[in-house]
């Protein structure tokens, strides 16, 4: 029940969205991740981790976060986990001054798989 309680407090948390809650969130999130790595929240925890520095401006921090879970292997349970930390991702990197350079940045990190490419650049041109 520890994990739950510890991801529940989070969430509780972060919908405050103040930038000391947010701090707070992150570090019961990393608590989790740390005191219990083979609960299957961990992978919502590290999604929400990226969240929380997102909004507290940490761009590069969520960046780390988001990275880690798209490095994970492609199992079919992580999919939707993983295409969320991809969407988060990429709003990250195209808040950059130029668009086109969160872009690039995006693919050179080489998270995106074959597959996938073509579905992002769909969504990139909308």
């Amino acid at each position: 029940y520890a994990p739950l309680a510890l991801y529940e407090a989070a969430l509780n948390l972060e919908r405050q969205g103040l930038a000391r809650q947010l701090q707070e969130a992150n570090k019961l999130l990393e608590r989790l991740n740390t005191n219990y790595p083979a609960n299957e929240l961990v992978f919502y925890a590290r999604v929400k981790q990226g969240r929380c520095n997102q909004d507290l401006g940490e761009s590069q921090k969520a960046i780390g976060y988001y990275k880690e879970i798209l490095t994970q292997s492609d199992q079919q349970e992580l999919r939707r986990i993983k295409a969320l930390a991809m969407h988060l991702l990429l709003q990250c990197l195209i808040t950059e001054p130029e668009k086109k350079q969160g872009i690039r940045r995006f693919l050179f990190y080489g998270i995106v798989l074959p597959h996938h490419r073509g579905e992002v650049l769909i969504h990139m041109s909308l």
